[in-house]
């Protein structure tokens, strides 16, 4: 599970894999208000709201590293994330749907970086369910390379 900021982890497990091994990854950036850390972030968004790159890449790179070990050790798990952390399950189920069982993305959309373009792979029905606002381009995508993508 990927929570994003001020998100509900229990609510996250009950949405997702009410039946699977849950393991809660943190993101790894604080944020400050002066010397107090008030939240925490998987990556940098810009102030014109766009997604800083670099930040992006070592998240993205990082979950990767992590899913893949993830299904060497038990089997290809579903990921659950929420904001930030719902946008890089939704990017890592577009550049690799093959490594996962599935995908709960709460109020999140397959993001769009700067400099970035997602092959055209088939995502062969990987189960995709998203939560909260959509945005009917991210729908579009994923069943366009194949997802079965569930709204609530």
């Amino acid at each position: 599970m990927l929570p994003g900021g001020g998100v509900d982890e229990d609510a996250l497990l009950a949405a997702g894999a009410p039946s699977r091994r849950a393991l809660l990854v943190e993101p790894p950036r604080l944020i400050y208000r002066g010397r107090h850390v008030v939240g925490r972030r998987w990556y940098v968004d810009n102030i014109d709201g766009s997604i800083e790159p670099a930040t992006f890449a070592d998240a993205l790179g990082a979950l990767e590293r992590f899913v893949q070990d993830v299904g060497e050790r038990w089997r290809a798990p579903v990921l659950v994330g929420a904001g930030q952390g719902g946008e890089l399950c939704l990017a890592l189920a577009v550049l690799m749907p093959e490594a996962l069982a599935g995908v709960v993305a709460v109020d999140a959309a397959v993001p769009e970086v700067r400099g970035w373009r997602y092959p055209e792979r088939r995502s062969d029905a990987l189960p995709i369910r998203l939560i909260g606002p959509v945005q009917h381009g991210t729908v579009r995508q994923l069943e366009r390379l194949g997802a079965a993508v569930t709204v609530d």
